[in-house]
């Protein structure tokens, strides 16, 4: 490359062509001198940046992939949470009411079961039901 600067300033400076290599690797073969070395081991080592750059760029992307579905399958499991604690509350409540209705016919039936387990309390009723019948005329004596 030439590098001409104004005339003006008085400085006048040439350099020596570039060399063509077809590719990096082609110029680090090729024997360079002074700068030219230098150039190819800049060259050389921003090649070697840029690799290990796409490198890491890659396994980022990978994991960046990786936690979006990640992300989409707790977003589900999220819903299907929140549903399933919906239809809890639903089947609790039922259970509920269910469980009032249960207690309240034990509570009906448990009376009339007491009276009629007990033996006292069964001919105590009897006699009661034998004297009204009895007074009322509906039965003779």
């Amino acid at each position: 490359m030439f590098l001409d600067l104004p005339e003006k300033y008085g400085v006048l400076s040439v350099m020596s062509p570039p060399i063509e290599p077809r590719d990096i690797d082609d110029a680090l073969t090729v024997p360079a001198h002074g700068a030219e070395a230098m150039t190819v081991q800049i060259l050389a080592q921003i090649r070697d940046s840029l690799s290990a750059i796409n490198r890491k760029q890659d396994t980022i992307s990978k994991d960046v992939g990786e936690a979006s579905v990640r992300i989409a399958r707790l977003e589900e499991r999220n819903e299907r949470v929140n549903r399933i604690e919906a239809a809890v509350q639903s089947l609790d409540a039922r259970v509920d009411v269910l469980l009032k209705d249960k207690d309240r016919r034990d509570g009906a039936t448990g009376i009339v079961g007491v009276i009629m387990k007990s033996p006292t309390l069964g001919w105590l009723v009897g006699a009661v039901i034998t004297a009204w019948a009895v007074l009322t005329g509906k039965v003779h004596v």
